[in-house]
């Protein structure tokens, strides 16, 4: 079973969540937080 990380972070989304795969097709995510 693979590791994962959890994250938790309280606030408000200044934007949309930016989705993009690494070669290996993992997700990642990039969001700004206030």
């Amino acid at each position: 079973m693979a590791n994962f990380n959890k994250v938790i972070i309280a606030g408000n989304l200044t934007r949309d969540p930016e989705v993009r795969y690494t070669p290996r097709g993992t997700a990642i995510a990039r969001l700004s937080v206030a």
